[in-house]
C-alpha cells in the first residue's frame, strides 16, 4: 500500500507494518523484497486451498479461487483434442469430464513453491481410483499456476516436468 501525505508516503511491507517513503519517494529495496515475498507466499497459500478444495471434490468451492476469466491449458501429449477452457463454467466441465472415469480424483501435491511474484509451480501425482476397474493409478503431474489479484487466472499442466521447468525458466 503506497498512501500520500507528507508527505507522510508509506509502503507495506511483509510483516504488515509501514515504512516512510525514503527521500525520493520510493519504497526501500528491502521492503519492496518483503512485499515480492509475502505476495508469493500468499499465491503458494492459494494453490494448496485450491487443491484442497479440489482434492475434497468441492468444485464450487475450487472455481471460486479462480478469475472468471481463467484459462486452463491441458498438456496437449495427453489431451490433443482438448482446446483450453476458458472461464470457470468451462473448466468445471472439463474437470467433471476428466474425472468421469475415477472415483476420488486427486491431485496429492509433492512440492509447490513460488516461481516469481505472480506465478506458482507445484508438481504431484493425478489420479485415484478407476470407477469401472478398481484399480488405483496415478500419474506425475506438474502444474504452473498464474495468479492475478489474488485469484488463480491461468493453469497450464505438463505431464513431462522438465518441459514446466522450462516453460517457467528454470532449466
Amino acid at each position: 500500500m503506497v498512501q500520500n501525505g507528507a508527505d507522510g508516503r508509506v509502503c507495506a511491507t511483509a510483516s504488515r507494518e509501514s515504512r516512510t517513503l525514503g527521500r525520493r519517494g520510493v519504497c526501500p529495496k528491502s521492503a519492496l523484497r518483503d512485499t515480492a515475498r509475502a505476495l508469493s507466499q500468499e499465491n503458494v497459500e492459494l494453490i494448496r486451498a485450491a487443491m484442497a478444495t479440489y482434492n475434497a471434490g468441492d468444485f464450487d468451492a475450487h472455481l471460486a479461487l479462480y478469475a472468471p476469466d481463467a484459462e486452463w491449458v491441458p498438456d496437449v501429449s495427453t489431451f490433443p483434442e482438448a482446446a483450453p477452457p476458458q472461464g470457470r463454467d468451462e473448466i468445471k466441465r472439463f474437470i467433471e469430464g476428466t474425472g468421469e472415469g475415477f472415483m476420488n480424483l486427486r491431485y496429492e501435491l509433492n512440492e509447490v513453491f513460488a516461481v516469481g511474484a505472480d506465478r506458482v509451480l507445484a508438481r504431484g501425482e493425478w489420479g485415484g481410483q478407476g470407477a469401472a476397474s478398481g484399480m488405483e493409478t496415478y500419474s506425475s503431474l506438474t502444474t504452473v499456476w498464474t495468479i492475478r489479484h489474488g485469484k488463480i487466472s491461468r493453469t497450464e499442466f505438463f505431464f513431462d516436468h522438465d518441459e514446466a521447468l522450462e516453460a517457467v525458466g528454470l532449466e
